[in-house]
């Protein structure tokens, strides 16, 4: 009788374990999709915050090349901070006359840094959100004048100098949404993240 009942009850349990194996491969399946969506989200993240370093990157370096090629350092003598020459009966017109038309062409290294941030930002304005099939990146915003401009020497360039690199000045935020499984994950890119531009990049 006894091992009967013993029988029995094994019976029994194997029978409750065997129902058991469905449900816990149903509730391991289902963390592993969650896994792999967060895993995903955050993937995109990272690219998402590479688009946006590449995009201040090529605004900073577009701004730059604009205020270059409408500006130049031969129209500085017509300034008078550069000590120009006002017309006299004796000279007329001086090699470096004053004129005030010519000096607002004259290559100002603190004018080209504020548009190659302004180039920045306008770089990064044109992707505030980027889709990913059934995926979406969203920037924050930034203050004003929150990308600051660098410029180094460069001696093949027509001014002498060049965008060196980008400093964002405050948090970015980016924002993930997965609309599969409605993941959602949110991060910045930090303040004081420097962007480099090395020579002869585009």
């Amino acid at each position: 009788m006894r091992g009967y009942i013993s029988f029995v009850l094994v019976f029994l349990c194997a029978i409750l374990l065997l129902s058991a194996i469905p449900l816990l491969s149903q509730a391991r399946s289902y963390d592993l999709s969650d896994a792999v969506l967060i895993e995903r989200a955050y993937g995109l993240q990272m690219n998402a915050k590479e688009c946006a370093l590449e995009a201040v990157r090529q605004g900073a370096v577009a701004g730059f090349a604009g205020y270059d090629l409408s500006h130049d350092l031969g129209s500085c003598i017509h300034c008078a901070d550069h000590f120009c020459a006002p017309p006299t009966p004796a000279d007329p017109s001086p090699p470096n006359i004053c004129d005030p038309a010519r000096c607002r062409r004259c290559f100002r290294e603190k004018e080209a840094r504020n548009a190659a941030g302004a180039g920045a930002a306008q770089g990064l304005s044109r992707i505030r959100v980027q889709a990913y099939g059934d995926a979406a990146a969203e920037y924050g915003d930034l203050g004003p004048d929150c990308l600051m401009a660098y410029l180094v020497p460069d001696a093949w360039a027509k001014s002498g100098l060049r965008v060196g690199s980008v400093r964002f000045c405050d948090d970015l935020p980016v924002r993930v949404r997965l609309e599969d499984g409605g993941v959602s994950i949110s991060g910045n890119i930090p303040k004081g993240t420097v962007v480099h531009h090395g020579p002869g990049g585009d």
